[in-house]
């Protein structure tokens, strides 16, 4: 049973995004596996991201009436720019996988 939840009928916008090959052949793949489409398949697994992300839902209570979305990565607030003064490390690029739990 596909854990990506579709619903059918939403209010749709369109959105450009460039993928690797493979994750277009997975995508297909699920697709396939799960009887959706592409756009059904993409809306869920975000929407899946965003309920398990837990540092994601308080930052987006606060920023989500900001006036113009920005693009690229998040600027970081006080506290963390002081909590990353000691420790290196956390300014590395970390690329975004999905894993099973």
């Amino acid at each position: 049973m596909p854990i990506i939840q579709v619903q059918r009928k939403q209010i749709r916008t369109q959105i450009k995004a460039t993928i690797e090959t493979e994750v277009q052949e997975r995508l297909r793949a699920y697709c396939r596996f799960s009887g959706a489409t592409n756009d059904q398949v993409v809306s869920g697994a975000l929407k899946f991201l965003f309920q398990s992300d837990a540092e994601f839902a308080p930052w987006y209570e606060v920023h989500k009436n900001d006036a113009q979305p920005r693009r690229g990565p998040r600027k970081r607030t006080a506290d963390e720019l002081a909590n990353a003064a000691g420790s290196p490390a956390q300014d590395k690029i970390v690329p975004i996988t999905a894993s099973k739990k």
